[in-house]
């Protein structure tokens, strides 16, 4: 049986123009092509979709995917048991984070009061505060004092729970500017370059002052540092040169 895009677009809960792009990059081809044009597809296409949507749950970049599943030893099963005890571990940390929220709306509506740190249960703020302890003596000797003192002075009176938000603020636009560049937007689009502006402002109202030419800096130091670009790198292939682009028309298109 034969499927139109749409069809799978409405089965698998992605858009055409995604199937569109998985099929230009050669991630996800049709079986055929009817006289009218219209892209078809197969159950072996509609299983291999399925994968691309367990690797990109679990976070791969298309060019990893695509890498992964075109290995001649590439073993469906074995992926999808991997899969499994991925979801299965998230699954777990879900859980935890729900008993949380539960825990905190009985709080906040007097039913129960709740211990201080269980608020936080799910979280690993932690696990990010020790990083930044161990690269304190880094960051002094890479910046400007003036402002390793002002960041220092912020973000010493940020909660636990206001650290956990600032976080995620930062994985939203991450997370936001990673699929644009899966989708092929240019960095200098009026999406991306609306994103980067939004970075720009988390920069200077989470952590210190931005003026435009420490922030085209902060870009070049995506692709120029080794740490940073490796940590972008983890979230998508080429993401930190993608980003550091962006930054740097961003950059010149304020520059006073």
């Amino acid at each position: 049986m034969s499927y139109t895009v749409k069809d799978v677009a409405v089965m698998a809960g992605v858009s055409v123009r995604t199937l569109h792009h998985y099929d230009h990059i050669g991630l996800l081809k049709p079986h055929a092509v009817s006289g009218a044009g219209y892209r078809l597809y197969g159950e072996q296409e509609l299983e291999r979709l399925q994968q691309i949507l367990f690797h990109r749950e679990l976070g791969f970049a298309l060019a990893e995917i695509r890498t992964i599943m075109d290995r001649p030893d590439f073993d469906r099963v074995e992926s999808l048991r991997s899969h499994r005890a991925a979801l299965a571990a998230r699954r777990k940390r879900l859980g935890i984070l729900i008993g949380t929220i539960d825990r905190t709306i009985a709080s906040l509506t007097g039913e129960v009061m709740v211990e201080g740190h269980k608020l936080f249960e799910g979280f690993d703020v932690d696990a990010v505060l020790e990083q930044q302890k161990q690269h304190d003596a880094e960051t002094d000797a890479r910046f400007d004092p003036a402002t390793v003192a002002e960041s220092r002075r912020r973000t010493a009176r940020y909660s636990k729970a206001e650290w956990g938000r600032i976080l995620k603020e930062g994985a939203a636009l991450q997370t936001a500017m990673g699929e644009l560049l899966d989708e092929g937007v240019s960095p200098d689009s009026e999406r991306m370059q609306q994103l980067v502006r939004q970075h720009h402002l988390y920069i200077n109202d989470r952590f210190y002052t931005c003026p435009i030419e420490i922030y085209r800096g902060l870009g070049e130091l995506y692709v120029n540092d080794p740490r940073f670009a490796e940590n972008y790198e983890k979230v998508r292939s080429g993401f930190s040169r993608y980003v550091s682009e962006a930054i740097r028309i961003y950059a010149d298109r304020h520059e006073e």
